[in-house]
């Protein structure tokens, strides 16, 4: 049985704010999502470029991917994060951004 990799969870709130605002993420995006160093970021991008390659997804942009496509392969839900936010915000405990 092949083991699974813990993954960085990403900040709830910049996840919905590229969801909504950038139809591609770049290697920058991701490290900012997710907080990780270049090299994590690469190995998160190649998980979206192989959902994107098997679902037939193309992007504009060299070194980019799709972010839906991305989102789908990280196992992020959107409609659960925006809920989230909606509760912090809601408490008045929305945390910063990371720097």
């Amino acid at each position: 049985m092949k083991e699974r990799k813990r993954r960085r969870l990403p900040n709830i709130k910049t996840a919905v704010e590229y969801y909504y605002t950038k139809v591609e993420l770049t290697t920058n995006d991701i490290c900012e999502l997710f907080g990780v160093s270049v090299s994590g970021a690469s190995r998160l991008r190649k998980d979206a470029l192989d959902l994107m390659a098997e679902q037939k997804v193309h992007c504009w942009m060299p070194h980019a991917v799709n972010t839906t496509t991305a989102y789908a392969a990280w196992g992020i839900d959107i409609v659960d994060y925006e809920k989230r936010l909606a509760k912090l915000r809601k408490l008045g405990i929305e945390k910063e951004e990371r720097s």
